[in-house]
C-alpha cells in the first residue's frame, strides 16, 4: 500500500474503505513472460507477473484480424466453487488500469477478473496506429475475447461491472454479448454511469453547481480565507483539483469537513493541527495528475473523439478564483486537433441483460441525469436504479462498501436487495423498470 493511502486512511478513516488505492507492488519489470518480441522493451508493472494473469493475442485492429498483434492480459481469480459467478470489472478513465488493485466490494468466494485497457498498465505495447488502436469498440472486443478464453478456464457464469467510462465500455461489451453465439452475462452492474457524450453542455458544470451547494454550509471565516490569492500557499489549480477529487471520490460530507479545517478557534486564530491535516489532504488529493505516454494517447483518441471536446490538458476542469470554484481557462486544450466524431449514446448499444444502476446523488464526475438517461433508454432490459444520497462517483465501491459483497450476491441471485441495502444504513431511492414486451 502506498504511503499516501496510509496517510489518508489515518485522516479519513472509514471514508476510504474500498478506496481503490493500489495494494500491489508498483515496481516494474522490463521483461515479459510470453516472449512477445514486439513488447520486449516495454516495462510492465510487477502485478503483470502474477500467476493469475491470463494472456491472449489480439489484433491491433478488428478490421485487420490477420495484421499486427499485441498481448492482451487480464487478471483472473477462479470462483471458490463452480456454481459461484465471476465478476468482470471494467475500470474508468478512459485509461485507468485495475490489475493489481483491490476490489473489496466483490465477495471473496466469487471469481474476479480485473482488466486494463489496451495500451495501458499490463497491456502496454509497442507503437500502434493510434487512430484505429484506441477506440471503445476495440477495447470492448478485447474484453469479449478475454471472456471467451476465460470460459475455458473455469470462469462459468459471470457478471459485468463497469465504473465511470467503464460503464460506456461495459455497455459496448453487453451489446456484443447480446449475440446468441456469445456467452451471456447474468447481469450488468453500472456505477457512476455515462449514457451519452457531452455534446451540448460543458461536462464539468456539475462541479460548479456542487460548489454552490457546498459553500453555503461554510462559515464566513472559511469563505474569507478562500478568497486569498493563494490560500495556504496553493494556487487555484491545486485547490480546484482538490475540490474535484474530494467531492467526486468521497462526497460532500467529507469535502465540507476538509474545508471546515480552515475555521479559526474562538480567538479567531487558525488551529495549527487542523491546518496541517488540510495541507496533508491537499498534497494528496490536489496533486495534478497529468496523463502522459499511452494513457494520454488513449485518453485523447477515446475521450476526445467519443465523449467530449471539453477536456483540459492537465485534467483540471475547475479552479479556485476569488473564493469561487469556476471553469478552468484552458478547458478544451487536451482535445486540440481532435473532433467529437463518434459520440457515444446508449441507444446505439442496447442489450437484454438485467442491469443494476448505482448512482450518487452528488456525483460530479458523471452527474445523476446521465445514469437516469441510461436507465430510461435501456428499455430492452429489466433494470433497477439505486440512487445513494450523499454519495459521489463511487456509490457502490465506497459509499455502500460495508454491504457491497451482499449487494453483489443479491444481484447474482436475481433477487431484490432491500435487506442488504437496509444493512448499509445509507439512505437510497430505488426505481424499477421492466423490459418492453
Amino acid at each position: 500500500m502506498t504511503r499516501t493511502c496510509q496517510t489518508l486512511r489515518l485522516l479519513l478513516g472509514s471514508l476510504l474503505l474500498a478506496s481503490g488505492c493500489a495494494v500491489a507492488d508498483e515496481s516494474e519489470d522490463s521483461s515479459t513472460s510470453d516472449g512477445n518480441l514486439e513488447e520486449a522493451a516495454v516495462a510492465l508493472p510487477a502485478a503483470c507477473r502474477s500467476a493469475e494473469i491470463v494472456a491472449l493475442s489480439r489484433p491491433h485492429s478488428s478490421a485487420r484480424p490477420a495484421g499486427e498483434k499485441f498481448t492482451y492480459r487480464v487478471w483472473f481469480r477462479r470462483p471458490a466453487s463452480p456454481e459461484l459467478p465471476t465478476v468482470v470489472h471494467i475500470p474508468g478513465g478512459p485509461g485507468t488500469p485495475s490489475i493489481g488493485h483491490d476490489q473489496a466490494w466483490v465477495p471473496p468466494s466469487y471469481g474476479l477478473v480485473t482488466t486494463d485497457p489496451r495500451g495501458v498498465g499490463c497491456n502496454q505495447t509497442a507503437a500502434a496506429a493510434a487512430r484505429e488502436f484506441y477506440r471503445t469498440d476495440e477495447l470492448a472486443n478485447d474484453v469479449v475475447a478475454a471472456i471467451d478464453v476465460l470460459r475455458t478456464k473455469g470462469m462459468g457464469k459471470f457478471l459485468l461491472h463497469g465504473h465511470s467510462y467503464g460503464t460506456v465500455l461495459a455497455t459496448h461489451v453487453a451489446h456484443l454479448l447480446a449475440d446468441p453465439a456469445r456467452p451471456q452475462p447474468e447481469a450488468v452492474i453500472l456505477e457512476g454511469v455515462l449514457a451519452r457524450a457531452f455534446t451540448t453542455e460543458w461536462m464539468a458544470a456539475s462541479y460548479v453547481d456542487e460548489w454552490s451547494f457546498q459553500k453555503a454550509t461554510l462559515s464566513p471565516a472559511v469563505r474569507s480565507a478562500l478568497r486569498e490569492p493563494k490560500p495556504l500557499g496553493y494556487d487555484g489549480k491545486t485547490w480546484g483539483n482538490f475540490f474535484m477529487v474530494m467531492t467526486a471520490q468521497l462526497g460532500p460530507d467529507a469535502t465540507q469537513a476538509a474545508f471546515q479545517l480552515l475555521d479559526p478557534d474562538a480567538a479567531g486564530k487558525a488551529v495549527p493541527e487542523n491546518i496541517e491535516k488540510l495541507q496533508t489532504l491537499i498534497d494528496a488529493f490536489g496533486k495534478l495528475e497529468v496523463s502522459a505516454g499511452p494513457s494520454l494517447t488513449l485518453q485523447q483518441h477515446v475521450a476526445c473523439r467519443e465523449l467530449t471536446s471539453d477536456l483540459p490538458a492537465d485534467n483540471v476542469d475547475v479552479v479556485l478564483e476569488g473564493g469561487e470554484i469556476v471553469k478552468a481557462p484552458d478547458v478544451g486544450t487536451l482535445c486540440e486537433g481532435f473532433e467529437l466524431e463518434r459520440p457515444f449514446h446508449v441507444r446505439d448499444h442496447l442489450y437484454p441483460f438485467r442491469t443494476y444502476y448505482f448512482i450518487g446523488d452528488h456525483d460530479t464526475a458523471t452527474p445523476p441525469w446521465q445514469g437516469k438517461l441510461h436507465f430510461d433508454t435501456l428499455a430492452t432490459a429489466d433494470r433497477v436504479e439505486v440512487v445513494v444520497e450523499g454519495a459521489g462517483h463511487l456509490p457502490l465501491m465506497r459509499h455502500l462498501a460495508p454491504c457491497g459483497p451482499s449487494l453483489v450476491e443479491a444481484v447474482a441471485a436475481g433477487q431484490g436487495f432491500g435487506d442488504a441495502l437496509a444493512a448499509c444504513g445509507a439512505p437510497v431511492d430505488v426505481r424499477f423498470g421492466r423490459a418492453a414486451p
